[in-house]
């Protein structure tokens, strides 16, 4: 990984009290990135940048602002969970995890409080669940 988005993406991280994965143990810097809880219309968002290292460094450094001014609406997650996250919660969005017996019986252990968080903090949780 680039020495330049690492930085960048360590002086973000910095602004947490712990950086982890919020849902497993990994610490590496390269490996971690952050999930929104939920979007507003001022949120920095991950697509409205180029896919590759110029666009991670712009995304992170842009990122800044939003962590300082509203941390509480932000998570570090490593790539694997962060992906494994959002594939469920687009299940949830396509109505293919209709009830939560199959939340519970798909979504693993370790991600099931941040995926519930998510839902709540979206607005989804009250209408699925």
């Amino acid at each position: 990984m680039d020495r330049t988005l690492v930085r960048v993406k360590q002086y973000v991280f910095d602004h947490f009290h712990n950086i982890k994965c919020s849902c497993c143990t990994e610490d590496e810097t390269s490996r971690l990135v952050i999930h929104h809880l939920s979007y507003t219309r001022d949120s920095v968002k991950y697509t409205s940048f180029a896919n590759n290292t110029t666009g991670r460094i712009q995304y992170y450094a842009t990122l800044c602002n939003e962590v300082e001014s509203n941390p509480n609406n932000l998570r570090i997650m490593c790539m694997d969970c962060h992906s494994e996250l959002e594939g469920f919660i687009r299940e949830v969005k396509n109505n293919e995890l209709g009830t939560f017996t199959e939340v519970q019986e798909r979504v693993p252990e370790h991600l099931l409080d941040m995926f519930m968080l998510t839902l709540k903090k979206q607005g989804i949780l009250d209408e699925v669940y």
